[in-house]
Parts: C-alpha cells; structure tokens; sequence
C-alpha cells in the first residue's frame, strides 16, 4: 500500500510538472525579459571565410586561445562543433499542423497507437485517458480525465468538448497513460500530443530504479560524469541493468534509435542528436545515462538549453531544445522528454558560403569585455539561434539564424556567459544564466 501510495503521489508531480512545461511557453509572452547586447566600443575589422577555409584553421584559432592569445579569454579543452555543411542558410521553423486534416477518431487511434509503440502493447485501457477534455466533477475541483472508452463515444455522438482552458490553445483529443493515478504498480507513463511534437515516454524501469534507492526525484541523484559528444573521454564505460556499455556507443545507440527506429519521426529532414550525457550513479555499481538532445538541420545544430520550458530565463526572445533521454539498460530508450522534431524547418533567402571566422567572433568578443574581465571558454559551436516569432502552442514560429556560439564561464563568479556572433553579420549578443 506504501508503495502505491507513492507512486500515485509521483505520478501526480509527474502529469504536473509535464503540464507546467508544455504550457509555460504559450505565456512566455506575459514575461519580461532582458536581451544583453554589447556595442563595440573598438572597432572590430570582420573577415569572412569560406567553410572550407574554417574547417581547415578553426583548430588552430583554437590553440592560440590556450596560448594566450587574449588577455581576458582562456581556454582549457574546450568542445567544438563546426558544420560540414558548405552554406549556411537562415531558416523558418513552424508548428506542424497535420492533425487538423484528419479525422477526430483516426487522431485518437493515431495517438494510441504510438502510447503502444513506445510503451507496450500491454497497458491497460483504463488508463489511458484524454488530457483535452477534462473537468471538475464537483466544487471541491476534483478532476476526472476521460477514459479513452468514453472520448471515443463522445466523438462518435459529437459531443466531445475541450476544457475551456485547454480550448484556448487545442480543440483535438490529446492522449496520455496514467497508470499509476489509478495506485497501480505499472510505473510507465506516456503522453501524445495532437501534433506529435511533446512526445513523452517513460516505460518505468528507471522510476522503479529511483523507488528502489529511496529516492523521490532524478535531481536528487549524484551525477557522477558529464561529458559532450565532441569532447574527450568518450571511451570511459558504465555499468547499467544489463551490462556494460562505453558513452560513445550509447550516444551511437540513442542517435540510431532516433533516426531509425523511433516511430514517429515527422521531419526526416532534421536529425536528433546528443548534446551532452551525464552519469548517474545508482546502487550496487549501476548507473543511468542522461542524453541531452538537440535538433540538427543542414549541418547547424539548434541552440540548447537547460531548462524543461525549451525557454532561456532571461532572454525570453530566443527559444531553445531541451528534451532528454535516459537509458537504464544498453539495448533500450527507459524515458524520453522535450521537444521532438515534428516542426517543419525550411530555408528562408540565399544561402551564404563565406561566415564570420572563428577568429573575427573571438576578437570581437575580447574587445566588447572590460580588460579587467576573464573568461574561460568552454565550448565554441555553430548553430541555429531561434529567435520566436509566435510563441502560441501549436501554432509556434521561429526564425534559425545561424551563429558563432562561445560559451563561457566568467571566471571572477562562476556564472556562465553565451556569446552569440551573426554569422553573416557579426552582430553580438550576449546572455548570463
């Protein structure tokens, strides 16, 4: 009974948590934020080069930052993502909206059946229930959410009606599997949205794993290892449920899984791909892997974020990925959380073939800080700033431009900097965490 207990309460914060972050984007509006922009105050001279060219001296613009080149920019080993790509290209990104061309009850058959593809054909019915259209059965605001039984037959007899909150933002059915409501000791959960985008998945092993070492949340648990797909000891290996496995072929499997056998990918066009892992250490030498994915199209990948909303805090005008992935065992997915690839990327004006050198954005950057400031960079990557243009659910737009992007720690109070140079441009922002 203790154990149910628990698990209902758990899945309670679960459900609350997923609806706190899927909704607190559509209010982001509401929210004030502060863009940091710096204006030159010495003349940077811009040099363009082409792709080719970068890729051929990035490494040494590299080295010469761990050489002293800069009196207030250092760097160790920093991560570094160059595009392979030979243009680069601003890009329009928007909701996916298929699910309004097709029939109510084919979109509820729809969403079932990825709730079984990525949890089991073995749920039980019962709690599978629609997250549209619930209510308040009494006074006291207890909720009921309608079984899947009876949202079909409220379809079938045109009577199915969203809440009047949800309505705002969807009309369209909205499946999840909510088994541990129901004080089961089922510890999956799973939730689909209408466009197929929000996909969140938890088959409950890793839940079980967390139960079993008494502990009530993942952020409780010791990270043990952090590392970055472009970064180094990438060899070392963990143990999990069912055997050992190295981080470089775990990020091979969670890519793989996700270009090739997850089975709603909407945009082939655009790949997920692992940002940074981190190891958690369990009981009894066991670990989990958390994978940080973001998005890659054309060659850029999109910018990250770490934080569930998909938002930056402060800078409210830019969104950001932020979904993750944990493994439990080597040959499968345990959970997967975030933003998904169901929104449509395409290229918006010409391409260009010649960007800012690493060597031009760096420069610019030293002259925009204090002489007396120090920073230490941590990762120099090329990627899609998503600058919002609607941030209404369902009906999001972003322009992707592309950008130098440095990430830094200010080394006199540890907060980390994000640096951000047009690539076409050079235009520089900049944003504290």
């Amino acid at each position: 009974m203790k154990r149910t207990k628990i698990c209902a309460i758990a899945s309670v914060f679960i459900i609350i948590f997923f609806y706190i972050s899927f909704n607190v984007y559509h209010n982001n509006k509401k929210i004030e934020g502060l863009d940091l922009y710096s204006n030159n105050y010495i003349d940077t001279p811009l040099e363009t080069i082409s792709l080719d060219e970068l890729r051929s001296v990035y490494e040494e613009n590299v080295e010469e930052i761990k050489n002293g080149k800069y009196d207030n920019l250092s760097a160790d080993n920093p991560v570094v993502t160059i595009t392979q790509a030979d243009s680069v290209c601003n890009i329009k990104e928007t909701s996916n909206d298929w699910y309004k061309d097709v029939d109510m009850l084919e979109l509820v058959e729809e969403e079932l059946g990825v709730i079984k593809q990525l949890i089991g054909e073995d749920i039980n019915m019962d709690y599978v229930v629609d997250d549209t259209s619930w209510y308040y059965t009494d006074k006291r605001y207890n909720m009921h959410y309608p079984t899947y039984k009876e949202t079909v037959e409220s379809i079938k007899t045109g009577t199915y009606t969203p809440n009047e909150v949800v309505a705002s933002y969807c009309t369209y059915p909205y499946l999840a599997y909510t088994s541990n409501m129901s004080m089961s000791e089922d510890h999956r959960y799973c939730h689909v949205p209408c466009d197929l985008d929000y996909v969140v998945f938890i088959k409950g092993k890793f839940n079980k794993l967390l139960f079993d070492a008494g502990v009530e949340v993942e952020n409780d648990l010791k990270i043990v290892g952090e590392y970055y797909k472009n970064g180094e000891g990438l060899e070392d290996e963990y143990e999990l449920l069912n055997g050992k496995i190295s981080i470089k072929e775990a990020i091979d499997f969670v890519e793989n899984f996700f270009e090739n056998k997850y089975p709603y990918n909407i945009n082939k066009g655009v790949k997920q791909k692992v940002y940074k892992v981190r190891v958690y250490e369990l009981e009894n030498g066991i670990y989990a892997l958390q994978f940080l994915l973001v998005r890659e199209f054309n060659g850029l990948l999109t910018d990250w974020s770490d934080n569930s909303s998909g938002v930056d805090n402060e800078v409210l005008t830019y969104g950001t990925d932020s979904a993750r992935v944990v493994m439990v065992e080597i040959n499968d997915i345990d959970m997967r959380e975030g933003s998904g690839n169901a929104k449509r990327m395409q290229y918006v004006g010409n391409p260009i073939t010649k960007v800012v050198s690493l060597d031009s954005a760096l420069e610019k950057i030293s002259n925009s800080l204090g002489k007396n400031s120090k920073y230490k960079i941590e990762e120099i990557s090329m990627i899609f700033r998503r600058k919002i243009v609607n941030d209404t659910l369902y009906q999001q737009e972003y322009t992707g431009i592309p950008c130098w992007k440095i990430r830094c720690t200010n080394i006199a109070d540890g907060r980390e900097t994000r640096f951000y140079i047009n690539l076409k441009d050079g235009k520089l922002e900049y944003y504290l965490s």
